[in-house]
This record gives C-alpha cells, structure tokens and sequence, in this order.
C-alpha cells in the first residue's frame, strides 16, 4: 500500500482492546480518505483517494482539486482553504469560539461531504518534555507530562518533530572530490551536520481508568544509547491535542484492522466510518475522523551533556589504497602520514544536511 497518511500509523495506546468481527464492506469504488483536526489558528487537512481491486488497494491518489472550509453552526464560515500540493489543504480558523460548533465542508467533483458538528475541546498545555533511561545500555525514552483540570476528556493525541546535531565517528582533515584533494576547514567540514524526522505514528494515550486526569511521563519516543541523534544536541517540539472517546475509538478500531489483517482495506470493517458523510448519499463508505480541538505545543533541547548518550564501537580506522577507492575520504594521522576511512565515517552528508535549523543554538559549527 502506497502511504496512506494517516492510516499505516501505529497506534500507541495505554488500555487494550476488545475483540470484534469485521464486517466487510464490499466496495469496489474509490473510496475517499480524510485526515485533519479542526484547530485554533490553522487548520491542515489531507485528501487523498485510495482505488481499490475487490478489497485489496491498487494505487492511492492525492486530490488536489477540492474546496474546502470550516463553519461554525452560527452560519460564519472561514474563508477558503488553500491548496498546497499533495493533498495538503491549509485552512485560516484563527481562535476557536467555545460557545461554537464546528464541521469541515468539502466540495470535490460536484460532491459535498461534511463532518459533524463538534464543540472544540481545549487542550492543557503540555507540562513538560523530559527523557527516561533506566540504566547503561537501556533504551531512552522521550516523554511528556500533561493535566487536564477541565476534565472534558481523558483521551490525548500527540506528534513530534524532531531535528538533531551530529558528528561523524572520525574528522577527516581533508578528502577527494571528483579526484581534487581539498583540505577541510570550518566552512566546508564534513564532521558536522544536521538531521530532522517527525512522528510516523498515531501516539494515543487516556486517563479514563485514573482518578485524575493526568498524563506522567507518556512515553512518545523509544531509542537506543547509541542512536546518533543523542550524540551532540536534539531537539523535540510536541504537539498535543484532546480528542473525543469516538475519535479514539474509531483510531482503535482502525489500528485493530491493520494488525489482524495486514492491510486497512482487507477488508473494511463496517464500524469504521468516522464521522464524514457524503451529503448526497449518505451511505458512501468515507474513512477519516475530523476531530474540533485546540492544540498545545511545547519544545526542549537534550544536550550530549546530559549524559544518556553512549559512544558505539566504531571499527572505522583502516589502512586502504586510496587509488582503488573512488572518492576515498581520508585524514591525517598525528605524525602526518594518510590514514583512510570509508566514507560514512569521516562525511555526515551521508546520513544529513550542513544546512542548520534556523533556531538552533550558534556552537561554533557551520
């Protein structure tokens, strides 16, 4: 299956799930795919279209071509979405009213689909970001700590990005390029780069099974000692949201499919129809959940200093012919003499970038 967005996430709970039978839902049109939530300041959406063989994905199409815009059930509405590419709408909300309602509304081909109205729920900020290792040679795991003294909702969806700062396993004092040897120097160094990812997961958590509404270190993020992204400096920024007991509900039961079936359309369960509909007929099968819920963020950096990054063995020093090695990265020993290496451990252009995030801290490495 050709990335679906939303739907190959999986989902990171804290409660089980119970057993069901999937009912099938023969469909053997297009069956159209929402992904968004409703948000103070802007809302992002993606349209795409998955085309089906019996039950069984065939291709998946971006729609490009839709109109789209929230309205509140006062009658306003926000001016319309902007197409960005690929799917991805930009929808200008500004600051959710609490005493409003709100739907998404989609025009695509002549057709009209709508979520449900929904009150927005207002989203605790997030308390803080912090780091778990329980030992030399454990696992560390990133986490984020939140309350809700509203108690609207125990059930909580977050997404990260991250960016991080690296440096290769050797410093090369010079190497070839194109078969010029060119000397490094602070400018065109390859020992220094940068990295980002985001979250590729639905990371869901609740507290419906707590006396308090409370979120204590959920942990978002699992990685090694060794993963190159602690070695120098990493940073996260978090973003949170309150969702619904039908949201998680529906993000379970769609979970639930994946695992037990190894594809999301093989077959469809019939409980899994979010809260899109199409105005016209009702009964066209739309997968997508359009939640109406304002977003907490919040961002740390984690320095090398911190002590949970652990040096990995690096066989990286060798002896070799440079002349039989095209591009052969190499430095200089201490007495002088050429000492080479494989690339990807004197260039971190392999695995990254020397262009900087814009807010990163000045460290002296360009």
């Amino acid at each position: 299956m050709k990335n679906l967005h939303l739907f190959i996430f999986l989902i990171s709970m804290c409660g089980c799930i119970t057993e069901y039978e999937a009912k099938e839902i023969n469909e053997t049109v297009d069956i159209l795919i929402i992904e968004g939530t409703i948000t103070n300041d802007t809302t992002y959406v993606m349209l795409s279209k998955a085309v089906p063989l019996v039950n069984e994905i065939n291709d998946m199409i971006y729609i490009d071509n839709a109109t789209l815009y929230v309205e509140c059930n006062d009658g306003t509405q926000s001016i319309n979405s902007i197409a960005e590419g690929q799917g991805k709408y930009l929808i200008k909300t500004g600051k959710l009213n609490d005493n409003c309602q709100y739907r998404l509304k989609i025009f695509i081909d002549e057709k009209e689909y709508q979520s449900e109205y929904l009150s927005p729920l207002i989203t605790p900020e997030i308390d803080s970001i912090s780091w778990v290792k329980e030992g030399k040679g454990k696992p560390v795991y990133i986490c984020v700590s939140a309350r809700d003294s509203r108690n609207q909702s125990p059930y909580y969806l977050w997404s990260y990005k991250e960016d991080w700062e690296f440096k290769t396993r050797l410093r090369a004092s010079a190497f070839r390029d194109n078969g010029i040897i060119i000397i490094a120097t602070s400018q065109n160094n390859h020992y220094y780069c940068w990295q980002s990812d985001k979250s590729h997961t639905l990371l869901l958590g609740e507290t419906s099974k707590l006396n308090d509404n409370v979120i204590s270190e959920k942990r978002l993020i699992e990685m090694e000692p060794t993963d190159d992204k602690l070695s120098e400096l990493y940073h996260i920024s978090v973003t949170q949201n309150l969702i619904r007991k039908e949201a998680y509900d529906y993000y379970a039961n769609l979970q639930k499919n994946i695992e037990q079936t190894g594809s999301l359309f093989s077959p469809i369960p019939s409980e899994m129809r979010g809260n899109i509909t199409c105005v016209a007929n009702p009964e066209m099968h739309v997968v997508g959940y359009i939640e109406v819920s304002t977003t907490s963020r919040n961002k740390r950096f984690i320095w090398k200093s911190e002590g949970i990054y652990e040096e990995p063995y690096s066989p990286c020093i060798k002896q070799i012919d440079a002349a039989v090695v095209a591009n052969t990265i190499y430095m200089y020993s201490s007495i002088g003499e050429h000492s080479y290496a494989p690339r990807e451990c004197v260039d971190c252009t392999v695995k990254g970038t020397k262009k900087r995030p814009d807010f990163w801290p000045d460290n002296g490495h360009y």
